[in-house]
């Protein structure tokens, strides 16, 4: 089951980009890429409606310049990471390691998260989450990546996924 099209995700990925950028401070990597506003419920009906609250959050609180993006190809600098919830040991080593960007059940801050798929198997990797990284964080979620034991995170590069026929960077 998989909600999102490649070109709503084009376009999702833009508003992820758009709304990020603006709210990057390095010194501030634990809640920068928190918006309250944008933060989904503890009951949410599925992974999949908690994307849809950080996504409608994004075109309610983002204002015309978020509402109006274009699909994008190009990733501002920034990278594309894949998170397998179902395969988190929840160490806190990633949290540790990037100063909060990861928490400690090593989810990625909400503002970031762009699409969340199910491609049917029984794996822990068939359920996944895609994010997107600010280049000014690329080096520390690196870091993060790196003593991440359970590879619950890694780098869309590194891992078998295609989003439409390689119609979408990584």
């Amino acid at each position: 089951m998989n909600p999102i099209s490649v070109e709503n995700f084009g376009l999702r990925l833009a508003h992820t980009i758009g709304w990020c950028l603006v709210r990057v401070k390095t010194s501030d990597p634990k809640n920068c890429l928190r918006t309250p506003e944008l933060r989904p419920g503890i009951f949410e009906e599925s992974r999949f409606s908690a994307i849809e609250t950080v996504e409608m959050g994004r075109g309610l609180y983002g204002g015309v310049e978020i509402y109006n993006a274009q699909p994008t190809k190009d990733l501002g600098g920034g990278r594309l990471f894949v998170y397998y919830p179902d395969s988190n040991l929840c160490c806190g080593a990633a949290e540790q390691e990037t100063h909060g960007f990861f928490d400690v059940d090593n989810v990625p801050p909400w503002d970031t998260w762009v699409a969340y798929f199910e491609d049917g198997g029984s794996s822990w990797s068939s359920n996944y989450l895609i994010s997107w990284v600010p280049p000014q964080f690329v080096e520390l979620v690196s870091q993060g990546i790196y003593v991440n034991p359970e590879e619950c995170i890694v780098w869309l590069t590194d891992t078998d996924i295609r989003i439409g026929n390689d119609e979408i960077p990584t």
